[in-house]
Parts: C-alpha cells; sequence; structure tokens
C-alpha cells in the first residue's frame, strides 16, 4: 500500500502540484512519501518537496534519521539536499520531526540564512510520558520549544504544521484500523516570529489554515540584538562541516590519460612534456588522496 501511494521526483504526480502552485502563485513546502531513484530500488523516504510560486521544483530534502519504528518503513536520507532555497519571499529551509532536534543540522540551516524555516510534525505528544498520550495544549511537547528557539537562534520565521488525523479518515479496509492509536495526531500548527514569539498561536483539535503576515523588519530587529551569522558568531573558534556528495550505488574511476595523450596536450598548449607530466602525476595522487 505504501509503494502503491509513493511518488517519484519529478513525475506526473509532482506535476498536478507544481500546476496548482504555479496557477495560484503559492510557494510550496509539502511532504510526501518518495521512492528511490536509483534504478531497481524500492526504498521509501519520508521526504519534503519545496516549490515555488512558478511552479518549479527547487529540491527535496529526505529526513536523516528516521524514528524508532519508522526505520521498519522509511530509509535514511544523505547530506545532498540539506540546502536552503532562494526565493521571491525570502531563504526557505526546512526539516522533518525531530530532526529540529539535530543540534548540528540546525545549525547548518541557520548557517545557510534561512529566513523561514519549515517544521513538520506528525502531531503533538507529551513528553516524560507515554508518547502516544495527546497534547493538546501545547505545555508538554518537545516541539514547541524547539521551533520558538530555531525562531531566535536563525532570526527567520519558523512555520511549524503538525498533523491532525481523525479516526474516520482511516480507510474502513486498512487492516490496523482499530488498533491505531491516532489520539496524538492532534494538531499544534504554528507560526513563530524572529523573536521566539508566537505569530500564530498553536492550533488544535481540528482541520485549519493558519494565515499570518510575516514582515521582513521583524528579522532586521531580531538580529539587531542576536545576529548567529554576524555579531554574535565566532567562526574563527568554531565552523561546520558538511558532506554534500550524494550516496551512489557505485564509483566509477576516470580514465587515465596516455603518455601520447599527455603529448598532443604539452603540443597543443605549448607545455614542456615532462612539467606537464609531473603535474599530472601530482593531480593523481591528490585525488586519490581525497577519496
Amino acid at each position: 500500500m505504501f509503494h502503491d501511494s509513493s511518488i517519484h521526483i519529478p513525475s506526473e504526480d509532482t506535476e498536478r502540484i507544481c500546476d496548482a502552485a504555479r496557477k495560484h502563485h503559492l510557494h510550496v513546502v509539502i511532504g510526501c512519501n518518495e521512492l528511490s531513484d536509483i534504478p531497481g530500488s524500492r526504498t521509501i523516504y519520508n521526504t519534503l518537496l519545496f516549490l515555488d510560486d512558478e511552479g518549479q521544483i527547487l529540491g527535496k530534502h529526505r529526513k536523516l534519521m528516521p524514528t524508532h519504528e519508522e526505520r521498519l518503513i522509511w530509509g535514511m536520507g544523505d547530506g545532498s539536499d540539506l540546502d536552503v532555497y532562494a526565493t521571491k519571499i525570502g531563504r526557505i529551509g526546512g526539516l522533518i520531526c525531530w530532526e529540529n532536534h539535530m543540534t548540528l543540522i540546525r545549525a547548518l540551516m541557520i548557517m545557510q540564512g534561512e529566513e523561514f524555516h519549515v517544521a513538520v510534525w506528525p502531531g503533538s505528544w507529551r513528553t516524560g510520558k507515554r508518547l502516544a498520550e495527546p497534547d493538546t495544549e501545547g505545555r508538554y511537547c518537545d516541539l514547541f520549544p524547539a521551533i520558538r528557539e530555531h525562531a531566535f537562534e536563525s532570526g527567520a520565521f519558523v512555520i511549524s504544521a503538525a498533523q491532525t488525523i481523525s479516526r474516520d479518515q482511516i480507510p474502513s479496509d486498512f487492516p490496523y484500523r482499530d488498533s491505531m492509536n491516532v489520539d496524538w495526531a492532534c494538531g499544534g500548527s504554528a507560526v513563530v516570529g524572529p523573536s521566539g514569539n508566537f505569530v500564530v498561536e498553536p492550533t488544535f483539535g481540528r482541520q485549519s489554515l493558519l494565515v499570518a503576515e510575516c514582515d521582513a523588519d521583524a528579522i532586521k530587529i531580531a538580529k539587531a540584538f542576536f545576529d548567529s551569522l554576524g555579531h554574535y558568531a565566532r567562526f574563527d573558534v568554531a565552523r561546520m562541516h558538511l558532506r554534500h556528495d550524494r550516496w551512489q550505488p557505485f564509483m566509477q574511476s576516470k580514465p587515465r590519460l596516455s603518455r601520447q595523450e599527455l603529448k598532443k596536450l604539452s603540443t597543443k598548449h605549448g607545455v614542456d612534456i615532462e612539467k606537464l607530466e609531473q603535474i599530472y602525476v601530482e593531480l593523481l595522487k591528490s585525488q586519490s588522496e581525497s577519496e
């Protein structure tokens, strides 16, 4: 069932969303179940898809670490898609569920100059007790301090989308319908401003459309007090390193140049053949060490 409901990016499925974004002039960040694009693979990823208001796919992000039993369903993403996208309305990034607690990953998004951070969650739950218990007040769930702190640290608006599910939305023929606990999927969507305070308070227990006016001056004001990319940064003390290579099932070594090919290059560019050979050997050595 999950495989049948999952999509490729791009595909006819994503084109329908692109058409809607283009028609209504909307920037869209939407979650989906994505099928691997490696030929022969059937792994599914928990993915965020980013679109601009012209209906173009900006990129996607696969959740880095499926949580607990999620590992039975979803694969792990890699670092190749941890990007922030420049758009007409500002720089947009996003993370999925408890990725918003991964300190280094959050810092990486902040360091790319986020102005809008999209945080998506499966619901609101009580911490310190069984996570299956709903938190319909926003007092006990870990997501609320997380989004407020990220807003302040980044000086960005955080758009937090938390799922709402009612039991009657589960298909009657779904084999695990009666044993499912969906009470924790009680909502809690909110918008937080760069100061760390709510622009739109969390809403619970109903499907709703949240609307907020995000004033760019609020970012300027917040960063006048705390600018994690400027006057409050110490990049001389600590910096981050991102491995941005995509995972591949195999690597192909590039064929090496023969002496005859090097001789042709030396003649063409007027470079001494011995000198060119020495440079080429050093390049091969450097490439081998980097791999």
